[in-house]
């Protein structure tokens, strides 16, 4: 073995993360930044594509991290609907929903955390693990990593914790989000919400002017269907 096949003994990375959605690309950054040799591993073909998350922020969420202007639109009412459809209309001084462009902010979400150092590969899925001699080892997309830690922001079927053993999520709420380019009807000043034990039972669905066109979406707690009339 020459030493150029020898193993790096300070590992491919201080930190392997799993996955490069909001969660795996914000610890990125925020681990680059700080110094530490990152390397982020995607499972999709490309960072914002397939996308399996809302991208309405809370305000809270925006504060802290908040994308360029022209991926988002501030929505500072919401209305809320019961199930005969009455409206409420609900505002609170100083708070705000963000719409966004949500592919687009995953993208510049990835170049920010590269512009901090960070590596990231995309199609390659993670296909096995291993703990040893105080790192940790991962198989994905055919290359073999070692790092010092993981972390596994790769969603709530979580691959990572599924080969690691950690915990699991076992109760979802299963969802579905969907980008027109118009408006129609919907009022933009708004984020609309309904409350509907059939259409959307164990959740809600909703509805906002987004900076490209309208988002609306609904979701259902674990084992409930919804029924639209």
């Amino acid at each position: 073995m020459t030493d150029a096949t020898l193993p790096n003994p300070r590992g491919d990375a201080d930190i392997l993360i799993i996955g490069a959605g909001f969660a795996g690309l914000a610890a990125a950054r925020a681990a680059a930044r700080e110094g530490a040799r990152v390397i982020v591993l995607e499972a999709k073909a490309e960072i914002g594509g397939r996308l399996h998350t809302t991208g309405i922020y809370v305000d809270e969420a925006f504060e802290v991290d908040p994308p360029p202007a022209h991926l988002l639109r501030k929505v500072e009412r919401v209305r809320l609907y019961g199930p005969n459809r009455a409206a409420r209309d609900l505002s609170d001084a100083g708070y705000a929903f963000y719409t966004t462009d949500t592919g687009g902010v995953l993208r510049w979400m990835a170049d920010e955390a590269r512009a901090a150092g960070a590596e990231i590969h995309v199609a390659a899925p993670l296909q096995a693990g291993y703990q040893a001699d105080g790192k940790v080892e991962v198989v994905a997309g055919g290359r073999r990593l070692t790092g010092w830690f993981l972390i596994g922001a790769d969603g709530a079927r979580s691959r990572t914790a599924q080969i690691f053993g950690l915990g699991q999520n076992r109760r979802f709420l299963a969802g579905v989000e969907r980008d027109y380019a118009g408006l129609g009807t919907l009022d933009p000043n708004f984020l609309h919400v309904v409350l509907d034990s059939k259409a959307a039972p164990g959740y809600v669905a909703w509805g906002a002017a987004s900076p490209t066109g309208a988002q609306v979406g609904l979701a259902v707690s674990q084992g409930k269907k919804p029924h639209i009339d």
